[in-house]
C-alpha cells in the first residue's frame, strides 16, 4: 500500500479550534440529550485537574469525530502523579470505517510519548472501543462487575446527612488509585453530572457512605459510590441508608465484602490502560493487581 493511502483522509485539530457547540452536538448524537452544554462545561472545562485536551477529526467544515482527554491525578503510597483519562469519544455514522477513533487516540499517544516520561492514559471502555484499544497496544484489565445485593432496611435515624466531599476512599498500601481530595470529590458529585449524590454517616460510628438513588425495573435501588469504616458497621450503614432512601437493594462492586450471599451481576466496567514508559515509573499500570478502583472512579459518568 502506498504512503498516500496510509495517510488519513481527514485533518486532526485541537478541540479549542472547533466551536464548542459542534462538539456538544456530536456527543449528544452519540450519547443522548444528557450531554448538554452545562455537562460539557462541568466535565471538560472545570475539571479539578484542569480543562480537557481534545482531538477532533475534520473534513473541511465537517466534524467527523472527537476524543476528549481529561487531566487526572493518580496516587501511590502518598506520591501523586499526573495522568489522563480518555472520555467522551464519538464518531459520526458517516465517518465510521475511516479509522477516525483509532487515529485520534493514536494522536494523543504520540503527544504523551513526546514527553519521554512515565504517564498513564486509561479509559473505562465499551466493547467496540476496547478492540480498537487492543489493536493500538493497550492492556485490557479484568472486568470489574457490579452486583445487586438485597439489603434489609434498618432505622433511618441511625445515620445523619454529611457533606459528600468528606467521604474519601480508603486505599490499601501499594495500590495505584485516583488522588481524590475534597475539591475533586466536589467536582465528582456536581449536579451537572446528571446525578444527585447524597452522603450519610453512622451517628454512633465512623462509617460514611456516598451514594445516589436510581430505579431498576421500577424498583428503588441505592448505588454505592464510596464507603468507609470498619466492616462490622457496614450492614447497619447500608441498611439505614436504604431505609432513608426507601430502597430495598444496593448496587456495589462484586468484590465488596458487604455483598449478599447470592448477588446478581447487573453491570460492569472494563478499564483499558496505555502506559508511556519512563525511567521514573513507580509501578506497572498495565497490571490490574496494582490498581484499586472505587465507585468514584467507575460509577455513573466516568
Amino acid at each position: 500500500m502506498s504512503k498516500a493511502a496510509d495517510r488519513p483522509s481527514y485533518d486532526v485539530v485541537l478541540v479549542e479550534d472547533v466551536p464548542r457547540q459542534q462538539i456538544v452536538e456530536l456527543l449528544q448524537a452519540a450519547f443522548g440529550p444528557a450531554k448538554t452544554a452545562d455537562h460539557y462545561t462541568w466535565k471538560h472545562v472545570e475539571g479539578p485537574w484542569g480543562p480537557s485536551r481534545g482531538w477532533v477529526a475534520v473534513d473541511g467544515d465537517a466534524v467527523l469525530g472527537a476524543r476528549l482527554i481529561v487531566p487526572w491525578r493518580l496516587a501511590l503510597d502518598g506520591r501523586s502523579f499526573a495522568a489522563s483519562r480518555a472520555m467522551d469519544g464519538a464518531v459520526t455514522p458517516a465517518a465510521r470505517g475511516r479509522g477516525v477513533f483509532s487515529g485520534l487516540v493514536r494522536r494523543e499517544m504520540s503527544h504523551l510519548a513526546a514527553a519521554e516520561r512515565w504517564h498513564v492514559l486509561y479509559s473505562t471502555s465499551v466493547p467496540a472501543s476496547r478492540e480498537a484499544y487492543r489493536r493500538l497496544g493497550w492492556t485490557i484489565l479484568e472486568p470489574r462487575p457490579s452486583v445487586l445485593s438485597v439489603r434489609l432496611p434498618r432505622r433511618p435515624a441511625l445515620v445523619e446527612e454529611i457533606d459528600p466531599r468528606t467521604v474519601q476512599p480508603t486505599i490499601p498500601a501499594g495500590r495505584l488509585h485516583t488522588d481524590w481530595d475534597a475539591r475533586g470529590l466536589g467536582w465528582r458529585v456536581d449536579p451537572r453530572s446528571g446525578h444527585r449524590y447524597e452522603a450519610v454517616q453512622l451517628r454512633n460510628g465512623g462509617s460514611r457512605l456516598l451514594y445516589r438513588r436510581t430505579t431498576l425495573r421500577g424498583v428503588p435501588v441505592l448505588v454505592v459510590v464510596v464507603r468507609t469504616g470498619p466492616p462490622e458497621e457496614q450492614s447497619a450503614l447500608l441498611g439505614a441508608a436504604c431505609a432513608r432512601g426507601r430502597c430495598g437493594a444496593v448496587i456495589l462492586q462484586a468484590l465488596d465484602p458487604a455483598t449478599s450471599a447470592r448477588p446478581r451481576v447487573v453491570s460492569g466496567s472494563t478499564v483499558s490502560v496505555w502506559q508511556q514508559e519512563g525511567p521514573d515509573a513507580p509501578v506497572d499500570a498495565r497490571a490490574g493487581g496494582n490498581w484499586t478502583f472505587t465507585g468514584a472512579d467507575l460509577e455513573g459518568v466516568l
